[in-house]
């Protein structure tokens, strides 16, 4: 489409906007250019079309989604299929589940109809991210499949923000699955090459994923410090959702480590920034986060009152929350009644978060409900059912890797074995969770192992084994 030498400089210099870290001005360059083309229709719908992408990395979706809507039925080919992606992105970050998964399977029908191979990658990346908002059954294993196949099938060298992006969300689908040490890899990639091509937010979460992986894998002190770098660098480009992000998931390795002050002065502030922002999945997290430090300070009467006020509004929920929430609400009700000294409530709710962890995919929880079932059976009597699933719950930590997962369920199996007498093994599982134990205070610095290895929990495992 030939323009005007005005028009082409306000095109060039909106272009050059999108591709720095103050992408701001974009839109305003855009419209200016539309003001310069006022009775050429063809032309006005490209610019507009540029515009609205140009929003969606603005991250003003409601707008992005206004103006490539009012687009989409008047646009063919190639531009039909831009609007798709950036309509598929806008709704998933305003949590139009349903929508966005209707713009992602349309964009990849498209892509392939066209032959556009460089559209292909973001299309599948698409499909794969709005699996991983849905969350039925079987959408965690297709959503890693479609996210493997996008990135696989990516053309070199081109849409490099687009790139980033998948690489950020692909990180954090492989963490919910369990694949704790490719969501590193993803991660670590979504935040250089986010650095590289001016995307702050695939910079800011892919560090955050990144964090959360090596928090799993045991890296504690690595995953804290990167953190921390993390939340400076949002600070600084005043990322308001990056900031947030970064704060809630750091929480997870403070949690482990006991700083569990420092754990909720984090988390109460991402929910009032998350508030400020509109985004309800975040604040949700966030406050399940507040209900397990609760735990961990045997604060049980808050976390009783504030249970059904979350469970009513995961019910409602449109985005990621209808299926994260339950299934770490459900670990949390069964883990509250466990330390309300309410066994037969804990074994019940145990069972009902299994049932909502295994059709997921979410080892973590599947493993997490197994550990109290197994305590909370073991406290009933049940001692012969409590080796059962405790033996199945260290395997499942073994395969989690998670350090404190599997000291934990070895400990836990070590008191059912001693419940059944056999001592040998016992003494074997806590001789191994010590081990363990070790191993990870001998990676963090001293300020941080000390609490740790103080722990009544810790203290009894090591004095055991």
């Amino acid at each position: 489409m030939m323009f005007s030498p005005a028009v082409r400089d306000l095109l060039a210099a909106a272009e050059h906007a999108r591709e720095g870290w103050d992408k701001e001005p974009a839109p305003q360059l855009y419209t200016e250019a539309l003001d310069l083309v006022r009775d050429d229709e063809p032309a006005r719908r490209s610019i507009r079309l540029l515009r609205g992408l140009a929003l969606v990395e603005l991250e003003d979706f409601e707008a992005a989604a206004q103006e490539l809507g009012e687009l989409l039925p008047n646009l063919e080919g190639r531009e039909q299929l831009e609007a798709l992606l950036g309509l598929g992105r806008a709704s998933m970050w305003m949590e139009r589940t349903d929508q966005a998964y209707a713009f992602a399977e349309r964009s990849l029908e498209l892509a392939e109809r066209l032959g556009d191979d460089d559209a292909l990658g973001p299309a599948l990346a698409l499909l794969s991210q709005t699996h991983g908002i849905r969350g039925q059954e079987g959408d965690l294993d297709r959503a890693v499949e479609l996210g493997d196949r996008a990135l696989e099938t990516w053309t070199p060298g081109t849409r490099a923000i687009d790139l980033a992006a998948h690489s950020s969300l692909h990180a954090l689908t492989h963490y919910w699955a369990g694949g704790y040490a490719r969501a590193a890899e993803l991660g670590r990639h979504a935040r250089e090459l986010g650095g590289d091509v001016h995307n702050p937010a695939a910079l800011l979460d892919g560090g955050s994923t990144e964090g959360l992986a090596l928090a799993a894998l045991g890296r504690h002190a690595e995953a804290i410090e990167l953190f921390d770098a993390t939340i400076a660098r949002a600070r600084e480009l005043d990322s308001i959702g990056g900031i947030a992000y970064a704060l809630n998931c750091s929480t997870a390795p403070l949690r482990d480590v006991l700083d569990l002050a420092e754990s909720r002065r984090r988390n109460e502030e991402a929910i009032e920034l998350y508030r400020r922002a509109g985004f309800d999945s975040g604040v949700m997290q966030g406050e399940i986060d507040l209900i397990f430090t609760d735990l961990l300070e045997d604060e049980v009467a808050r976390v009783e009152r504030a249970l059904p006020d979350l469970w009513e509004r995961a019910r409602h929920g449109t985005g990621w929350e209808r299926w994260l929430a339950p299934g770490r609400l459900s670990v949390a009700r069964a883990e509250m009644a466990l330390r309300a000294k309410r066994p037969e409530a804990a074994v019940e709710g145990a069972l009902e978060a299994i049932e909502i962890a295994r059709p997921i995919g979410r080892l973590k929880y599947d493993v997490s409900a197994r550990m109290v079932l197994g305590t909370a059976l073991l406290e009933l009597g049940r001692d012969q059912e409590a080796v059962a699933q405790l033996r199945t719950t260290v395997e499942g930590a073994d395969r989690l890797g998670h350090p404190l997962t599997r000291w934990q369920a070895r400990a836990a199996l070590g008191r059912a074995l001693y419940g059944v007498g056999e001592d040998e093994g016992a003494a074997a599982a806590y001789r191994e969770a010590a081990e363990i134990i070790r191993g990870f205070a001998s990676t963090l610095k001293p300020e941080r192992a000390d609490p740790l290895l103080a722990s009544s929990p810790v203290r009894e495992i090591l004095r055991t084994g």
